[in-house]
């Protein structure tokens, strides 16, 4: 809702990063109306993972453009450490995104395991398996870290994971850690997302169930070697704000300027 800012401005550009109305408690038909009019009333509209975009598509929206989230990749590549043997996740720790009976299983299972992030902060009650994840000897909660704190941590890590839920709210998720771990030479293991099986993503791997997932993991630990990181970190590069910005530029500059650019050739 945007509770009419786009009637005091002659361009409208609609950039949509989740699939908000399905999360629980959201006022949904109220959403979706308001979002329709969004659509309606824009000149461009900018879908951050194919989920999103099919669902753009499904309120009329001709010609959305796909911009899948990207990273800050000149912070993470630059960012070297002495890697541990361990597996690393940051990101909301909140149970109706994240699999914590998956990490506990890898924890299990003997892989050290590091997280970060914020724990509650959409007023989620702390599940059960969560906290018997936090409190596991083989897991290291490092809090809520500031961006270059989270690159020191990946450059000390190998794996990279990805441990969501399957459900309405993640078919329109492409993770913002694909291209930061990636950047940073991690190994990325990642439940089979929608955004993320559609593409071909060199050094992400997918599992379609706790067995493979853990099974993955263990293998790309076992495996990593620094020139193998250093192809993943090459293979990120195309990926970052800088590159962007520039889209970004392009696309205000064709707004703004005496001809607008056709939807969907921006």
């Amino acid at each position: 809702m945007n509770y009419g800012l786009d009637s005091h401005f002659g361009n409208v550009v609609y950039h949509s990063v989740d699939l908000l109305h399905t999360i629980p408690g959201i006022p949904t038909a109220a959403l979706l109306a308001a979002e329709k009019e969004l659509v309606r009333a824009a000149e461009v509209v900018i879908a951050s993972s194919q989920g999103v975009k099919q669902h753009l598509d499904s309120l009329g929206a001709p010609d959305v453009v796909l911009w899948e989230n990207v990273a800050s990749v000149e912070l993470f590549s630059g960012t070297k450490n002495d890697r541990l043997r361990r597996a690393i996740f940051a990101g909301n720790l909140t149970p109706t995104k994240v699999q914590a009976e998956l990490l506990l299983d890898l924890a299990e299972s003997g892989v050290k395991v590091a997280l970060a992030g914020p724990i509650n902060i959409d007023g989620t009650p702390l599940s059960g398996a969560l906290s018997s994840v936090l409190n596991h000897p083989f897991v290291d909660y490092l809090g809520n870290l500031e961006l270059a704190e989270l690159a020191v941590e990946f450059s000390k890590s190998k794996v990279g994971l990805i441990p969501y839920h399957i459900n309405e709210y993640t078919a329109g998720v492409f993770p913002m850690k694909v291209y930061e771990y990636l950047a940073s030479g991690l190994s990325v293991v990642s439940t089979p997302l929608p955004s993320l099986k559609e593409r071909q993503i060199s050094g992400l791997h997918l599992a379609d169930n706790k067995e493979a997932f853990i099974e993955k993991v263990l293998h790309e630990l076992g495996i990593f070697t620094e020139e193998q990181a250093e192809v993943r970190t090459l293979d990120a590069s195309d990926h970052s704000w800088t590159r962007r910005t520039e889209e970004a530029e392009r696309l205000l500059t064709g707004l703004l300027g005496p001809h607008k650019p056709e939807r969907g050739n921006i």
